[in-house]
C-alpha cells in the first residue's frame, strides 16, 4: 500500500500511525500498542505474571471478613462498656425489691411526718 499524507486519513490517525491508500480509501496503519480506525485505542501489554498478581490483590471475601470482624469487635467493646456502666448504676440505685419496699413504706413515712408537724 502506498503511503498518503496523514491529513487524508480520519483524525490524522491520532498521531499514532501512518496513513496508507487501500482499495476502500485512506486507512490508518497503527503503530505497535495502538488500534482502531484512527489509532485511538491504547492496547496495554500484559504478561501472565502481572495478571496473576492483579487477581491476588482483589480478594473480596477476605476484605469482607476482616471488615466484619472489626465491626463485631467494636460492637462487643461498646456492649461491654454499656454493661459496665449499667451495672455500676444498678449497685447505686439498688435492686427492684429495695425500690418496691421503699415505695410501700413511703406513704407511712409521709403520714408520720405530717402528724409530727401538727
Amino acid at each position: 500500500m502506498p503511503r498518503m499524507m496523514s491529513a487524508m486519513c480520519p483524525g490524522s490517525c491520532s498521531g499514532r500511525g501512518g496513513c496508507y491508500a487501500s482499495p476502500t480509501g485512506p486507512e490508518c496503519q497503527c503503530r505497535e500498542g495502538f488500534a482502531g480506525q484512527m489509532c485511538e485505542i491504547v492496547v496495554e501489554k500484559t504478561t501472565a505474571a502481572v495478571v496473576a498478581v492483579a487477581e491476588d490483590t482483589s480478594d473480596f471475601w477476605s476484605i469482607l471478613l476482616v471488615s466484619l470482624l472489626v465491626l463485631f469487635s467494636l460492637l462487643g467493646c461498646c456492649g461491654a462498656i454499656v454493661w459496665y456502666f449499667r451495672s455500676k448504676n444498678g449497685d447505686r440505685i439498688g435492686g427492684l425489691d429495695e425500690i418496691s419496699s421503699k415505695a410501700k413504706t413511703a406513704p407511712k413515712k409521709i403520714k408520720e411526718y405530717l402528724e409530727n408537724l401538727v
